[in-house]
Order: structure tokens, then sequence, then C-alpha cells
């Protein structure tokens, strides 16, 4: 039963015993996209932050390009921590895979702060707006680029 809750909560319709079950209806456009976009934390660190949407998302996989400054490494704030997600940071060179999960609860993730990513020199760091594995993703709204160091 567990599984039939997980693939309802990131967007699916599952079946069971070869009936179909349908997801609840999903809010209308305007309703269903949050916002997530990019701030300047303390020194040349990045914090990302989000505003949910009428759907909250239960996990959430995000990609951050950056051109120029070395990434140092990265931390969950407020929301990740009410939400008791684990944080996942996957250099991909110019690219950052963060994911934000738990194998252990379906808490949603709420509005507020998520991730602190710390550089070090200057350069920019935008929001990739690629496809996502996760449904949780859908509708999402993503800001502008972010100029570290003066650039």
């Amino acid at each position: 039963m567990r599984a039939l809750w997980v693939l309802c909560f990131i967007g699916c319709t599952p079946t069971i015993g070869g009936d179909r079950v349908a997801a609840p209806a999903a809010p209308s456009t305007a309703e269903s996209e949050g916002t997530l976009w990019l701030a300047a934390g303390p020194g040349d660190a990045v914090d990302l932050h989000f505003v949910r949407a009428a759907t909250t998302p239960r996990l959430m996989e995000l990609r951050v390009a950056y051109d120029g400054p070395r990434f140092l490494g990265a931390e969950p704030l407020d929301a990740a921590d009410a939400a008791d997600k684990r944080l996942v940071v996957q250099d991909e060179g110019e690219t950052l895979r963060v994911v934000l999960i738990s194998t252990s609860n379906l808490n949603p993730i709420d509005s507020g702060p998520l991730v602190r990513l710390r550089f070090e020199g200057e350069g920019t760091v935008d929001l990739v707006g690629s496809p996502s594995i996760f449904a949780a993703n859908d509708g999402l709204k993503l800001g502008d680029p972010l100029a570290l160091g003066g650039r």
C-alpha cells in the first residue's frame, strides 16, 4: 500500500490489480505552479528558495548550472530540514544535480529556503529548466540567474 501513496504523491496514476485508480484532480495552472529562485547568501553562497504550489511536492530534483565559480559544497536549509529530507548534490562539471528526498517519510516540502550552495570566485549561477524524472517539479517557475563576485 505504501507504493500506492508514493505514486499518488508524485503525480502518477497507480494500477491496483489491473484496475486503474485515478489520481486526484490537478488544480488550475495558476494554482499548480510553484516558484523557485536563487538569492545571495552569506559570502559567495547561493540560497535556493521555494514557494510551494497548491500541490505540495514530497521530493524534488533540480539542476543548477554554474559558470566561473568553483563549487565547494551544499547544506539543507529550513524547508528541507522541516520536511526531514536528505540533500543529495552531484557535481556534474558545470551543472549540479540537487535532490531532496527521503526513503522514510512522505512529508511535504513547504515554502521557504531549501538549500545553500557554497561557491568560490566570480561567475554566474542559474536554474536549469530541464525535464525532471520527478513529476513533483511539473509547472515549476524558475527565477533569474544570479551573479557572484561582482560580475
